[in-house]
């Protein structure tokens, strides 16, 4: 881990919390008027991080790609050593990325500019394209979010300026809310997943609607200190129970309480941070945010979390140094039976 006089940290007062850098050294490119380096993020089933990488340059073109990281902190970017997926086709980028169960999903568009949901292996290539007909070209999808308790995706898009619910095994999908202004951009669910919540990035708004009903249940206007944007977003759990933390482009942390609606400066951005993007909560609970050029872990206090720590059954056999993931699912009646099985023979660790 970095130490807390590095000064590729944020600064601010964050009393239990300590910063680290998963990776520094992340490829960027110039989009639209900026730098943009790494987006979406989700584990994979051997436990790595998967990393988006929406445009990228190479000494020919511009492309994007996906890269693979073990979650561990102190890493540097080296593609030579880090294992690489590159999209197999020019124009098919992936913005968000989303797990599922066992299933990674990104969300972005295809080689002809629509809106596409692609279910992705743990190498990051791609199993199947799933297009989301009736959407305009070049409305494509940007952040995504899976909501475990009716295994159902949660995506914006471009120009839709709607959240969209997706059934992924069909590819269809209904509008959530009402038509904003705003593009809405960074995007994440409730633990008890009856809510949503979305970063309004043209008018720096942290907007939340009721899946049920797609009522409004929360506008709140946030203004970063350094002039970023809100984008990725992630609700924390225990002692930091709605507190929604927001990556910001400007490399700014943000926190907004769900309750009062007020918001506070969590961290500030740190020399050469570059733009913050989405978020990823990690197995541990605590939260991955992308930068330009790095990657950071949030470790929160022991008495809270960024998500659901003890949703997991790692193992591993004596021939590797690996963990493989097995993850539980939830129960939703009473049972009276057991409620899954595990064959753990021939695995000791």
């Amino acid at each position: 881990k970095a130490s807390v006089t590095d000064d590729r940290l944020p600064t601010g007062t964050w009393n239990e919390y300590s910063y680290s850098i998963l990776a520094d050294g992340l490829p960027a490119a110039s989009f639209w008027d900026e730098r943009r380096g790494p987006t979406g993020m989700a584990k994979n089933n051997f436990g790595q991080v998967m990393v988006t990488f929406p445009t990228v340059e190479t000494p020919d073109k511009t492309i994007g790609m996906i890269a693979i990281l073990p979650d561990q902190d102190g890493q540097h970017y080296d593609p030579d050593v880090i294992t690489v997926q590159f999209n197999p086709y020019d124009d098919d980028y992936i913005f968000g990325l989303a797990r599922l169960g066992n299933t990674i999903y990104g969300g972005g568009h295809d080689y002809w500019g629509y809106a596409t949901l692609f279910e992705l292996a743990d190498d990051g290539s791609i199993v199947r394209r799933i297009r989301l007909s009736g959407l305009q070209q070049f409305d494509y999808l940007i952040g995504l979010v899976a909501n475990p308790q009716n295994q159902r995706l949660y995506a914006t898009t471009y120009s839709h300026h709607q959240v969209l619910e997706i059934d992924p095994a069909s590819g269809n999908y209904s509008d959530v809310t009402e038509p904003s202004s705003g593009l809405l951009d960074g995007i994440t669910v409730s633990a008890d997943g009856n809510s949503v919540f979305v970063a309004d990035y043209t008018a720096n708004y942290i907007r939340g609607f009721d899946i049920a009903s797609g009522a409004s249940i929360l506008t709140v206007n946030v203004t970063p200190p350094q002039g970023g944007k809100v984008d990725g977003l992630a609700i924390g759990q225990g002692s930091l129970a709605n507190q929604l933390f927001v990556n910001c482009t400007k490399g700014e942390v943000m926190v907004v309480d769900l309750e009062t609606e007020d918001y506070s400066t969590f961290s500030t951005a740190a020399a050469d941070s570059g733009r913050g993007d989405f978020i990823m909560v990690d197995d541990d609970g605590s939260l991955l945010l992308t930068q330009t050029h790095r990657i950071l872990r949030l470790t929160p206090p022991t008495s809270g979390s960024f998500g659901v720590v003890n949703g997991m059954i790692c193992t591993r056999d004596d021939q590797t140094t690996t963990y493989s993931p097995i993850n539980l699912g939830t129960v939703t009646e009473a049972v009276s039976a057991e409620a899954g099985t595990f064959d753990l023979r021939g695995i000791s660790g």
